[in-house]
């Protein structure tokens, strides 16, 4: 659970974020936070799942090494760059990579942002406080569980693009998301109550994403993706 929790918040904050600096909480029961680790390989972005790889007998010969980095919390545009530092050896294990970080092959997961399993969230009754979220799936790949848990973001249109929603007040919000596992499926409508006013204050006028995270599984396979409803405040 604590896995699975720690990709939605991710997945997450980083569609929400572009390059702006994002946080996630390391432990859903606590506020502390930390940077969600990013590397770009060969075009595709991995994050850092904090699990120390199983596999044995691997081959001696590194597959390359992570040479270049950006600030904690940016995302990574180039191959062999991470955002958490330089000089960690990799290797390629099945659909991920595993990096070398303090003697131990950590393992990275591929992070998709294609949502391909036919999840669409809409807004009803929707203020400068908060909305009704309704989160559908349509009937595409039914084998897989997709799941989301309770964390949400807000970004807001400028100049022609998405950056992270800052609160307009100054009050930082020290917070940590619950844990739950909500299960997504094509029979029925999912519906929350969103409040977000504790945590961004009253939007003012203008045009806002929310997005969600989402894990989707099948047998030993994962796969992490956004999905995101346009909001306009007036």
């Amino acid at each position: 659970m604590k896995k699975r929790m720690l990709m939605f918040i991710g997945v997450l904050l980083f569609v929400c974020s572009a390059c702006s600096t994002v946080c996630v909480s390391e432990k859903p029961d606590t506020a502390a936070k930390t940077p969600l680790q990013l590397v770009m390989i060969h075009g595709q972005l991995y994050y850092n799942t904090f699990e120390e790889s199983t596999v044995d007998g691997r081959c001696g010969v590194m597959d390359g090494t992570i040479e270049s980095t950006v600030d904690a919390g940016a995302v990574p545009a180039e191959d062999n760059q991470s955002n958490f530092g330089t000089d960690f050896d990799y290797q390629f294990t099945g659909d991920g990579v595993e990096l070398v970080m303090d003697g131990k092959y950590i393992v990275f997961k591929p992070l998709y942002l294609e949502n391909r399993f036919g999840v669409e969230l809409m807004g009803e009754n929707i203020t400068a406080t908060g909305m009704t979220l309704i989160c559908t799936r349509a009937d595409v790949l039914p084998e897989w569980e997709v799941t989301t848990g309770s964390a949400y973001g807000l970004s807001v249109l400028q100049d022609g693009t998405w950056k992270a929603y800052q609160r307009t007040d100054g009050i930082c919000v020290d917070f940590a998301w619950t844990a739950e596992a909500y299960l997504i499926t094509a029979d029925t409508p999912l519906t929350w109550e969103i409040d977000w006013e504790w945590l961004y204050g009253e939007l003012p006028a203008g045009t806002y994403r929310l997005g969600k995270g989402f894990s989707a599984v099948l047998q030993d396979d994962e796969e992490a993706f956004p999905a995101y409803v346009e909001i306009v405040i007036v």
